[in-house]
């Protein structure tokens, strides 16, 4: 079987925040009261800064004309629940860490597909409700 018949192993982590510090979180429908910040797997055909891109407008409409690449990459197992959308042989994911800095807070046009609400919280209590652990150390990574 050919990988690209799955998602592939690699995504990006976008930490959108405001000039004052305000950063913007998502509740995902699956699994249950799971925040976090913008993510998705990186297509086939894309390289991380089109992925990142890509992401925020999908999942936020927002235009992220100015995306800082942090440089960073964080490796993590994949957990269960995800499992079947990778080839058997991938057990760990390389997600991207990029920032998006805008001016203030703005309304989100919520993706219907994966979240069901949004909020704009401080950089101390994002990095406390967050779940993944790469997003903690991502908003960390601000103060």
């Amino acid at each position: 079987m050919t990988k690209r018949l799955y998602s592939r192993p690699e995504s990006v982590l976008v930490v959108v925040y405001t000039f004052d510090l305000d950063v913007l979180l998502l509740k995902r429908l699956k699994p249950l009261n799971f925040w976090q910040s913008v993510t998705g797997t990186i297509r086939w055909d894309e390289n991380p800064r089109q992925a990142a891109i890509r992401e925020v407008r999908e999942e936020t409409g927002i235009v992220a004309k100015s995306i800082v690449d942090s440089e960073q990459q964080r490796k993590f197992r994949i957990l269960p629940e995800w499992k079947e959308r990778y080839h058997p042989e991938d057990k760990y994911n390389l997600e991207h860490l990029w920032y998006l800095n805008i001016p203030k807070k703005k309304s989100i046009n919520l993706s219907n597909k994966e979240h069901s609400d949004y909020k704009w919280v401080n950089l101390v209590e994002a990095s406390k409700i967050v779940n993944s652990w790469t997003n903690k150390e991502a908003i960390k990574g601000l103060l």
